[in-house]
């Protein structure tokens, strides 16, 4: 950074970072206000300062560890996994994630000029039992489950869950899809993915239009059901709505 004159020894007040430290050794306590001091900051070099802004957090995991141990829920093992439930909830929110492969600096591989490292991919395939959804490949997808959201990355672990209804993510090199999925199950495994769903469609083949009205009819027939089942059915009806319409919303956005 000084090389770089991010950072001027000679002039501090025209250095162009602010870093804010949280060491392992310190409590958990201090550790999980690093991140929120840090975007405090940036909230006030945009607004204030009327500054463009980049927030780089390193890294996630020790945030959400330190999260954890404040919260008591310690259940949660730090494994620096992006595939984590809570770290895969938190890239939601961001713009953008570095990772840095262990596997390829313990090889010592150096990149020379104009040198790219080939990328994985996962093969996903989404059925119903109508019809294929979705079979090719994709770089990353992040799901829900009945236990909430979860990343897959290539070579994630196998694994089998159950899927609600909500949102899929596909990313596709820098571009995500949507898709809204109404609950079913998921298998994944050697860089595999079959997810069998009652029904999914795709978020760019969806209605606006269509999809309002048929949530606001979810949302009337709620309001008017009578008896348990009734209240179930209807209450299961409005949250498949919603999904197509989050669907939609997630693209425009």
């Amino acid at each position: 950074m000084k090389e770089s004159g991010v950072i001027n020894e000679q002039n501090i007040a025209e250095s162009k970072v602010a870093l804010v430290h949280g060491q392992m050794h310190e409590p958990s306590g201090a550790r999980m206000r690093v991140g929120l001091t840090a975007l405090t900051m940036v909230e006030y070099f945009q607004d204030v300062n009327e500054q463009d802004v980049l927030l780089f957090i390193d890294n996630i995991f020790r945030f959400v560890q330190a999260g954890s141990e404040v919260s008591a829920l310690l259940v949660y093992v730090l494994a620096d996994k992006l595939t984590d439930p809570a770290p895969a909830t938190t890239f939601a929110h961001l713009d953008a994630t570095t990772v840095l492969s262990r596997g390829l600096a313990a090889k010592g591989y150096e990149l020379r000029s104009g040198e790219q490292i080939e990328e994985m991919t996962l093969n996903l395939c989404v059925l119903t039992p109508n019809r294929i959804i979705w079979d090719s490949e994709v770089k990353e997808i992040i799901l829900s489950t009945n236990s909430g959201q979860i990343g897959v990355l290539p070579n994630h672990a196998p694994i089998a869950t159950a899927i609600d209804i909500g949102i899929l993510r596909i990313r596709l090199n820098d571009q995500w899809l949507t898709m809204a999925v109404m609950g079913g199950f998921a298998r994944i495994g050697n860089n595999e993915i079959t997810i069998l769903v009652n029904d999914a469609e795709k978020g760019s083949d969806i209605d606006p239009q269509e999809a309002q009205r048929t949530l606001e009819i979810a949302e009337a027939n709620l309001s008017r059901a009578e008896g348990k089942r009734q209240a179930i059915e209807a209450n299961l009806a409005l949250r498949r709505a919603r999904t197509r319409v989050e669907a939609i919303n997630v693209i425009s956005c």
